[in-house]
């Protein structure tokens, strides 16, 4: 392989990386803009109805993706998809009702703390390793947590409950991570959606049956359409794609920035008031989840990027 030939294969591995990590860059974004827009949905709509049309719309879509995939369903991935479906059914609806009681904000850089939390119950239920990074990442998410918490030395139940669906999302994470081993991911994630949509149509008939209606403003309907197609197909399917071909450190790092999102669209749509305590809250929760997720590893990029440059030239044939 010539010097012309190794460049040319280095220069399309190098544009494919960069197009998967903007797809997964724009989940961050979309989900990141949901925080908003559902923060005024639920203003309009039940919380179990509204999540049960945006689940509806979205598997309806998600399902028009992956059609060709479907006759490929199989009994793991049913199981796996209800396991999926089960926890996330859980962080939804904490998140949901959540966000009705705080901020957009707020709501965002709470939920996001399973990046902190992942390795830490993944210490309790199987024993794997922690490193210093895990420990000082936690010190600074609580210490983030306080300051975005207490207003005014009262603690916000809407804060709380997020924290509760951050828990959810991370123990997601983990039974996602065991029960899609070796299956495909979009069938798992396309059963996922089903089983989270049941629960919210039996949990809404339960709990808020007088108010169930499909006497919908436009405007609503946009954004059951947004929330449908965007966070919760679109957004599902480029995480799919960055988990199958990026490294999952990549992925949940550019991931975390939804949290970043969340605030900045929080701000430009008037739903956020931001303090001097919750700027530092925002900043500390942030670098919790960039030392958790990297091991500060960026410091030491120079040094290792030098020394794989030299290695691959010495692996080059020469001709």
């Amino acid at each position: 392989m010539n010097n012309q030939t190794h460049n040319k294969l280095s220069n399309n591995k190098l544009f494919n990386s960069m197009g998967i990590k903007g797809l997964v860059l724009i989940a961050a974004l979309l989900w990141g803009l949901s925080f908003s827009i559902l923060k005024d949905a639920i203003t309009s709509l039940p919380i179990f109805w509204l999540l049960s049309l945006r689940f509806t719309i979205g598997i309806i879509f998600f399902g028009l993706l992956i059609i060709k995939r479907l006759k490929f369903l199989n009994r793991k991935n049913i199981i796996a998809g209800i396991c999926m479906g089960s926890c996330l059914f859980g962080a939804y609806i904490f998140q949901t009702i959540g966000l009705d009681s705080t901020t957009p904000g707020k709501n965002a850089f709470l939920t996001t703390i399973y990046c902190v939390l992942v390795p830490f119950i993944c210490f309790i239920l199987y024993r794997t390793k922690l490193s210093k990074y895990h420990i000082m990442g936690a010190i600074l998410c609580l210490i983030g947590i306080a300051f975005i918490s207490i207003d005014e030395f009262n603690v916000n139940i809407g804060d709380i409950l997020s924290l509760i669906g951050g828990l959810f999302f991370a123990f997601h994470i983990i039974v996602s991570t065991k029960v899609t081993k070796n299956e495909d991911p979009l069938l798992c994630v396309f059963v996922q959606m089903i089983v989270i949509a049941i629960l919210c149509y039996i949990t809404s008939l339960i709990i808020e049956r007088d108010r169930i209606t499909f006497d919908i403003q436009i405007k609503g309907w946009l954004q059951l359409l947004f929330l449908g197609i965007g966070p919760s197909a679109l957004c599902l399917a480029f995480q799919g794609v960055g988990n199958k071909y990026l490294e999952p450190t990549t992925v949940s790092i550019i991931l975390s920035t939804e949290a970043v999102f969340g605030v900045v669209f929080s701000i430009i749509l008037g739903h956020e008031d931001l303090t001097f305590f919750s700027i530092i809250g925002f900043v500390l929760v942030f670098m919790a989840i960039i030392v958790t997720e990297t091991k500060l590893s960026f410091l030491f990029q120079n040094k290792t990027s030098n020394k794989k440059i030299k290695q691959d030239e010495q692996e080059i044939p020469k001709e």
